[in-house]
């Protein structure tokens, strides 16, 4: 199975958070330990719905794009890019610890 260009992209956004940090850290301190920190990555959240956007598209677009291979990878292939980008999404909101 060749991944389509779409899948490509979407692959492309899913992973950019790894390395591109756009964002905020904040850290409450009270007698001299940390009680509360905050991590926000703003470019995390952008980059994982628009992975997302761009994974959804790459299920409609696969008739066009790839006709003769098995559809089923394909889906399975747009499923771990949404859920790699629902993850970056999680980090970059600060939800996981």
């Amino acid at each position: 199975m060749q991944p389509t260009r779409s899948e490509l992209t979407a692959l492309g956004f899913a992973l950019a958070p790894f390395v591109v940090y756009f964002g905020d850290s904040s850290t409450q301190t009270v007698n001299g330990v940390v009680t509360s920190h905050c991590d926000y990555n703003y470019a995390g959240v952008v980059l994982g719905v628009v992975a997302i956007v761009l994974a959804v598209k790459a299920i409609l677009k696969l008739p066009a794009e790839a006709p003769s291979q098995p559809r089923p990878l394909h889906l399975l292939t747009a499923a771990g890019i949404a859920a790699l980008a629902l993850y970056q999404i999680a980090r970059g909101a600060s939800l996981l610890a």
